[in-house]
């Protein structure tokens, strides 16, 4: 059974207590994902030198399809759950993507 996020995407909320380690990585121009880890409920994102989209609920996302995460925006804190699904793809190629989940 899905479960339904009862929490907005919002801005950096106090306090977020880090699960595991900060990572970037280069987008790439396919669906990559990850999945949320044990202890985890937040995803602290942010995307670098262009626009990416992601999805939450497991589905693939395109260029035009997923929550628009603006470059050089401030980082974004997105309610989550372990075993949850994030996929993400580049809008315009040479995107970079930092993350952290946190508690």
């Amino acid at each position: 059974m899905a479960r339904v996020l009862t929490q907005p995407i919002t801005y950096i909320e106090a306090p977020f207590t880090p699960v595991g380690v900060h990572t970037q990585l280069a987008t790439g121009s396919t669906v990559q994902s990850i999945t949320v880890p044990d202890g985890a409920t937040k995803w602290m994102v942010q995307c670098q030198t262009q626009n990416v989209r992601f999805t939450l609920d497991g589905t693939a996302a395109t260029t035009t399809k997923g929550f628009l995460l603006v470059k050089d925006g401030v980082p974004l804190v997105v309610a989550c759950y372990p075993g949850q699904v994030i996929k993400w793809i580049e809008v315009t190629t040479t995107a970079v993507l930092d993350y952290i989940f946190g508690m």
